[in-house]
């Protein structure tokens, strides 16, 4: 009887380390790691069409989101155990298209902290810093058409 009373408190810390490294990085799940935050919102001009959004990471597909000018749109996750939590966005607007990493361990320690705000505005996708001031972190892409042009 001890030999199982020896080997149940033994593989009970490994279940616990199991459960906690399966567990997914989004809001609802448990863990001892900070709640981090991201927001995009549609600063396009007025009379722009709306801006399709798709956002997603290994873990969480968010979807697809229409935003109108001056409209958001936000979540709330955990970073994964090994700190390669990487969410990236796909936007559509205008004849123009654009991927961009809206999360990862670099923009999260080095730019934004645990709130990383994302801009969208006509000439390019920018980020809020720490400090609180919104800089340029690229720019859309543009059809061959007007590159060729």
């Amino acid at each position: 009887m001890k030999m199982n009373q020896i080997m149940t408190k033994s593989l009970l810390p490994l279940l616990i380390l199991a459960l906690f490294l399966a567990a997914p990085t989004f809001s609802g799940a448990i863990s001892f790691f900070p709640r981090l935050h991201v927001s995009i919102e549609n600063a396009l001009p007025d009379n722009t069409n709306p801006l399709t959004v798709h956002c997603q990471s290994k873990q969480d597909d968010l979807g697809y989101r229409t935003l109108a000018v001056n409209e958001m749109i936000e979540w709330v996750f955990h970073e994964n155990f090994w700190g390669t939590t990487l969410f990236y966005c796909h936007f559509w607007c205008c004849g123009k298209d654009k991927s961009v990493a809206v999360f990862d361990r670099k923009l999260y320690r080095r730019y934004c902290g645990k709130f990383c705000p994302w801009v969208v505005k006509k000439d390019g996708f920018y980020l809020s810093y720490i400090e609180g001031s919104f800089k340029l972190d690229s720019w859309w892409q543009i059809g061959i058409k007007t590159i060729l042009l």
